[in-house]
């Protein structure tokens, strides 16, 4: 060991590699440096070791949160989504994202509230667009690194169908990209994402090369698949030779080895199948509390898992109404169980499941599953501590839990997502840093 190694003591409550859960309580988790070395019981802890320690008794011990759809551009106007999808583009989105790119300072403040605010939820890595401009993606790139945040980072690419002030055509765009690429992707928790908005604001040439260049460059790709009232006809008139809007993205290419799709709703079956036969290179970023909040149907999460597909969930910042992704857990639970109730094919999901969906699948999605996502030792040291005491008095929960025949962690799991208000989040680490108390 090159430093001195920290002690982290409390309950713990994370997926594993495995597949499996693990609850332990009363658990530690034993850091050196930016990784996790050791996970157990304080009763089978080596005594002997040298060490500093932060004790948490009665404590959540978490992975730290994914967030793996975001409109950092947006933050201010979250909550905003009443309206339909491209009036609220129009009237909303786009002027935002104008006055964002137009005034760096403005653009540098708005970044570092929406970083602090999502290390005040729990989450310590974000999947996010930006806007069009290069100069406001440097400023948000310089921003992370600041702050301490693992980010993948997003130059929006357009180049029809929005205000000119943002659109960029595909020489001027790539460029801009290589450039983000060459001075930032692979270093301090920096990626750079190739991100399309959508096929509507993209031409066919553009969604071509942004599969061209998410592939030779082993980049993440992260765009828009989901669909509101006419769509179907939009997209039919904008890419006359495409069967639906799935085929948008397979004829011109754009899937990577890793694409992320926000959304996957209101998609066809023969959509959905499709998408299984890329299943390891595609994925699905789950927005309930967007997708309700513009009625813009229910994702089946279900469904998608049974064809191999990965989903992780996201806040989408401006469409959805929190950065906290304790909500979008909530409103997932929610989504799933209206689901099945409409259906009853629909396979439950349960509290330790969507937990996965907001840390290990997220990384899944992302591609860094070997390092983060899990408390695991050999894993980057990415944490939360959670204080869910305002929930109700450990005693009683003590006693109810017994007479219930549950396990203890997992029921307070459960209301640690359905009563995600009450939490007190205590402290953020990422890397082994303290990033956030």
């Amino acid at each position: 060991m090159n430093s001195i190694p920290h002690l982290i003591l409390g309950d713990i409550i994370t997926p594993t590699q495995t597949g499996q859960s693990l609850l332990i309580k009363k658990g530690y988790v034993l850091i050196d440096g930016d990784s996790i070395i050791e996970v157990g019981e304080q009763a089978h802890l080596n005594q002997e070791v040298s060490c500093t320690v932060s004790n948490y008794p009665d404590h959540l011990i978490l992975p730290g949160l994914i967030d793996t759809h975001s409109h950092l551009s947006q933050y201010a106007i979250s909550g905003s989504g009443d309206l339909p999808l491209m009036d609220w583009l129009n009237a909303l989105v786009f002027p935002a994202e104008a006055a964002f790119a137009n005034d760096l300072k403005r653009c540098q403040r708005h970044a570092e509230l929406f970083m602090h605010a999502c290390l005040g939820s729990g989450t310590t890595t974000i999947n996010t667009m930006v806007t069009s401009s290069r100069e406001a993606t440097e400023v948000v790139c310089d921003v992370a690194v600041r702050m301490g945040i693992r980010a993948f980072i997003g130059l929006v690419l357009m180049d029809r169908n929005a205000p000119d002030s943002l659109l960029v055509d595909c020489d001027q765009a790539f460029n801009d990209l290589t450039f983000l690429k060459d001075n930032y992707h692979g270093k301090n928790n920096i990626h750079i994402t190739v991100s399309p908005r959508f096929a509507v604001t993209c031409s066919a040439a553009m969604l071509r090369q942004a599969g061209e260049f998410a592939r030779a460059n082993k980049l993440i790709l992260h765009t828009h698949l989901d669909k509101d009232e006419g769509f179907d006809e939009l997209i039919q008139s904008l890419f006359s030779t495409a069967h639906d809007y799935f085929d948008v993205f397979e004829s011109t290419q754009c899937i990577a080895d890793k694409t992320v799709f926000a959304h996957g709703t209101l998609l066809s079956l023969h959509e959905m199948k499709r998408m299984g036969d890329y299943a390891g290179q595609v994925g699905i970023s789950h927005c309930p509390s967007s997708n309700f909040s513009f009625a813009m149907g229910m994702a089946p999460v279900s469904f998608f898992k049974s064809l191999g597909i990965e989903v992780g969930l996201g806040s989408d910042s401006g469409g959805g109404d929190s950065l906290s992704l304790f909500n979008e857990m909530r409103s997932a639970s929610f989504t799933n169980k209206a689901l099945w109730r409409l259906d009853k094919k629909t396979a439950l999901i349960d509290a330790k499941s969507w937990l996965y969906h907001a840390t290990l699948g997220g990384a899944k999605l992302l591609g860094l599953e070997k390092q983060i996502g899990s408390i695991e030792a050999g894993k980057k040291a990415d944490l939360i501590i959670l204080d869910d005491r305002n929930n109700y008095p450990l005693a009683e929960l003590s006693s109810l839990s017994q007479e219930l025949t549950l396990d203890e962690l997992q029921y307070r799991l459960a209301r640690v997502i359905a009563r995600s208000c009450e939490n007190k989040l205590v402290a953020v680490y990422i890397d082994g840093k303290k990033v956030y108390q």
